[in-house]
C-alpha cells in the first residue's frame, strides 16, 4: 500500500516530500518567497540525483503535487524523467500531476528579492530575525501596486484577491497550506494512492510541524535541505509511526 520498497512495524502507508532543488535566487542569498525563479545548475543536478535515488530505492508513485512555481515544477519535471529512465522496472503508469499555488513558498512580502545581508542593513536586525524565525512576525507587506503582488500576477487569475498573501507569517503560511493538505493530499494516501509531493522549505516545514506536532523551539530548528526525499510512515489513521528520515539514509542502511 505504501510507495516504498518496504513499510515498517505498525505503518500503512508511506509518503514522500522534497523540497525543490537550489534555485537561482537561492544562489544569490535572496529572499524569493513567491517569485517565480528558475532552478540553478546544481538544482538542476540535484533534482537528477533525487530521482535516480528514489529510483535505486524502489520506489514507485501514483500521484504527484507541486506549487505552481517554476522552482518546483522544474524540480518534479527532473525527478521523474531521471527516475522512469532508472527504474528497474520503469514506470508502469504514467505518474498524475498536479499542480496548487496553496502549496507554495511562504510569501516574504517586501523583502522579495532582496538580499538577506543587505536586509540588515535597512532594518532593525532584531525585527529581521523575527521575521525569518519567529512564527507570527510578518514582514513588512507590498501594495496592490506593487509588481510583486500575486493579483497582478495572471497566475493566479481566477483566485480571489482576498485569498493572495501580500506578506506572511510562518503561521500564515500553516494557515495557507494546512486546509490543502487535510482536503486534498491526505485523502489521496488513504485511498491507498502512492504520493510524492515536491513544494518549499516553509511549505515542508508546515506538514511536518503537523504530523508530528513539533513544540516551537524543535520547530525553530527544523531546516528542509534541497532536493532531499523526505521519507515517512503512516498508520492507517494517518498518523506518523516513526521520526522522518531521508531516502539515501534508507538506501545505505539497506
Amino acid at each position: 500500500m505504501g510507495n516504498g520498497p518496504l513499510l515498517v512495524d505498525g505503518s500503512a502507508f508511506s509518503l514522500v516530500l522534497m523540497r525543490h532543488g537550489e534555485s537561482v535566487w537561492n544562489c544569490e542569498n535572496r529572499f524569493t518567497g513567491w517569485t517565480d525563479v528558475e532552478l540553478s545548475s546544481t538544482g538542476r543536478a540535484e533534482a537528477q540525483r533525487a530521482g535516480r535515488l528514489l529510483a535505486k530505492s524502489g520506489f514507485s508513485f501514483d500521484l504527484a503535487f507541486s506549487s505552481v512555481l517554476r522552482r518546483s515544477t522544474e524540480t518534479l519535471d527532473i525527478l521523474l524523467r531521471e527516475f522512469e529512465q532508472h527504474s528497474l522496472e520503469g514506470l508502469h503508469t504514467e505518474v498524475e500531476r498536479q499542480q496548487h499555488w496553496q502549496l507554495n513558498e511562504r510569501h516574504y512580502g517586501a523583502l522579495q528579492g532582496q538580499n538577506k545581508t543587505e536586509v540588515l542593513r535597512v532594518y532593525d536586525p532584531a525585527h529581521v530575525h523575527q521575521w525569518r524565525r519567529g512564527s507570527f512576525a510578518r514582514p513588512p507587506k507590498i501594495g496592490m501596486q506593487d509588481e510583486r503582488c500575486p493579483a497582478r500576477d495572471p497566475l493566479y487569475a481566477g483566485i480571489p484577491v482576498q485569498d493572495l498573501p501580500r506578506g506572511e507569517s510562518i503561521r500564515d503560511t500553516q494557515r495557507r497550506v494546512l486546509p490543502f493538505w487535510r482536503q486534498r493530499v491526505l485523502p489521496e494516501i488513504a485511498s491507498g494512492r502512492r504520493v510524492l509531493v515536491v513544494a518549499h522549505g516553509h511549505t515542508i516545514r508546515a506538514l511536518v510541524r503537523d504530523m508530528y506536532t513539533l513544540p516551537e523551539p524543535e520547530f525553530a530548528l527544523l531546516k528542509i535541505p534541497t532536493a532531499s526525499p523526505m521519507l515517512i510512515y503512516l498508520d492507517s489513521e494517518l498518523r506518523p509511526v516513526h521520526r522522518w528520515c531521508f531516502v539515501e539514509e534508507v538506501s545505505n542502511a539497506g
